[in-house]
């Protein structure tokens, strides 16, 4: 009871005055009626007409508004620093992929120019032993009999299809290699975008959750303030004291 009156004394000048004026007409305002039964208290004529029972059950309605308020603030602002920390990773994961997505440019660069290196040496090569084998042939067409020159004609077929091979194996060996391990790259970047995504989505789930709940109790406190109705779960006075 003292914890009542103190909470009477604490109470602003304009509330002791709308409650003595309402006092001084016989009967509570409609809004004070709502209070008085949104917060369980008895309908009476003594309870109806005690300034304090009216001022406890305001605070009380008033102070569970506020404090639902400041909860849904604290979620709000939980959730913009979450959302900001998910933007936040969502570029950094953008920037490793054009990274990504660089150096895979400069490995394609690097493969075509190993191609046309390739390319040039073979042909290279293949001139070399051409001329070579020319001038080989040119000496040796004189006394070389027609089964002499396809044996000749045989071996510059092989050597050629040698080289060929040997610059293809090279070139097939590189871009394999080069290939798997940008795959597995790739493949790195995106677990972690999933992991990242995982990890936001579990820790939205929860808070839009509470959320949902701390609307509807606000709601539900709100239309049993705004219109009087009567619940399930209301508190007697005493039991609103203890809690």
């Amino acid at each position: 009871m003292r914890a009542d009156s103190d909470y009477g004394r604490r109470s602003s000048p304009s509330s002791r005055k709308a409650t003595a004026t309402r006092s001084h007409k016989g009967s509570p305002s409609p809004s004070r009626t709502h209070l008085l039964s949104a917060a369980g208290l008895s309908s009476s004529k003594n309870a109806t007409h005690s300034p304090l029972s009216r001022s406890w059950a305001a605070g009380q309605v008033e102070r569970s508004i506020a404090e639902l308020s400041l909860k849904c603030q604290q979620l709000t602002g939980q959730l913009e620093r979450l959302a900001k920390n998910f933007a936040r990773e969502v570029d950094e994961r953008r920037g490793t992929e054009d990274k990504l997505t660089r150096h895979v440019q400069q490995q394609v660069e690097e493969l075509v120019n190993i191609v046309r290196e390739s390319e040039a040496k073979t042909e290279q090569d293949v001139g070399q032993a051409l001329k070579v084998l020319r001038s080989n042939l040119s000496l040796q067409m004189t006394e070389a009999s027609g089964r002499h020159l396809q044996k000749l004609e045989k071996k510059l077929s092989d050597e050629f299809n040698k080289v060929v091979e040997r610059s293809s194996a090279d070139f097939g060996e590189r871009l394999s290699k080069e290939g798997a391990e940008i795959n597995q790259r790739v493949a790195k970047i995106e677990a972690l975008l999933r992991r990242s995504t995982e990890r936001f989505t579990d820790a939205l789930d929860p808070m839009r959750a509470t959320l949902t709940d701390l609307s509807s109790r606000f709601e539900e406190v709100e239309s049993k303030a705004m219109l009087g109705q009567p619940g399930e779960g209301q508190m007697s006075p005493s039991r609103l004291k203890q809690q």
